[in-house]
């Protein structure tokens, strides 16, 4: 990394840091002395309606300008659809005949990063047209910012986190390439063993599910493990498989097991949860991706058992 990205790191860390801890010292987000929390929080999303897909298992979803992008297990193609579930478009992401693309995320400018992890590849797309590999320079495979295979993404600003499960770790790059930080890498750091979702925080903290712990675990803006949550009796996981934050603060679990969202405020306290096992409207069968779209306030489910995605609203 060079020095300016470090300069650069170091300080937008240590601003990042410093916000947080003025909010939380302050109270903010953190209820009354008796642990309450704010009424607005506490209210569970509605069904609203479901989109039926054309393509069994939906897994990986992001939105975009009015867009929903949708990806499916192993079937190389993305399918996109307005946010009433009418389909306008699609594209092959990988130039082979087979791939995975087990997630998604779009940034600030339109970009879609998609997790290929079949062929352990990240590809970046504007709308259907692609754009290029991520990171676009080659990574000799013993280094540390190596991506082996990729499943989950995340943007913030010029950050991009990506979660690899090949190494068990969560890789942090600046949006042309250059490496930054590897979540996970040391001993200090090895409070997730199998990462499978990532979700940022506006104040610059990291929450990355793992399968293996049954849990969320809480990194500070410079890659510092600070707490895990989930692990209480009410909102013990099994499977948290995927996990988005909405317009309120508040972190949305999907438990592919347990086909429910478990809601926490963004310091980890349990609020709700919603959703349950079967077919009906309102319940759905091993929730997979999710998407927030904070201006609708909608929430967007991919309920991969019955190949349909469950839009909510708060």
């Amino acid at each position: 990394m060079s020095t300016s990205n470090r300069r650069c790191l170091t300080i937008g860390c240590l601003l990042a840091c410093l916000a947080a801890a003025f909010l939380f010292l302050c109270g903010c987000n953190r209820g009354s002395a008796e642990g309450s929390t704010s009424p607005a929080l506490d209210v569970s999303p509605k069904f609203a309606y479901s989109i039926p897909v054309p393509r069994a298992v939906p897994q990986g979803i992001a939105l975009y300008s009015g867009r929903i992008y949708l990806s499916y297990n192993n079937v190389n193609m993305i399918d996109v659809f307005d946010q009433q579930g009418v389909m306008v478009d699609s594209f092959i992401p990988f130039p082979g005949p087979e791939a995975n693309p087990v997630s998604m995320t779009a940034d600030g400018t339109g970009k879609i990063y998609i997790a290929d992890s079949l062929n352990r590849i990240v590809l970046v797309f504007n709308g259907g047209k692609f754009l290029y590999p991520f990171p676009q320079k080659k990574v000799a495979a013993q280094e540390e910012s190596f991506i082996h295979i990729p499943y989950a993404l995340a943007t913030r600003d010029r950050l991009v986190f990506v979660v690899d499960i090949g190494d068990n770790t969560v890789k942090v790059f600046l949006d042309n390439g250059e490496p930054l930080m590897v979540i996970g890498e040391s001993a200090d750091h090895k409070q997730i063993t199998q990462p499978r979702a990532i979700a940022l925080c506006s104040d610059g903290r990291s929450l990355i599910s793992d399968i293996d712990l049954k849990t969320v675990a809480v990194h500070d803006c410079s890659g510092k493990f600070a707490h895990y949550f989930g692990r209480t009796k009410w909102s013990e996981m099994t499977l948290p498989i995927s996990l988005q934050i909405d317009g309120l603060g508040r972190v949305h679990v999907a438990d592919g097991l347990k086909h429910r969202i478990a809601v926490y405020d963004n310091y980890g306290r349990p609020l709700f949860e919603y959703g349950e096992f079967g077919e009906k409207p309102w319940q759905m069968a091993f929730p997979r991706g999710i998407a927030v779209d904070s201006e609708t306030r909608k929430i967007f489910i991919c309920d991969s058992g019955n190949s349909q995605v469950d839009v909510w609203q708060y």
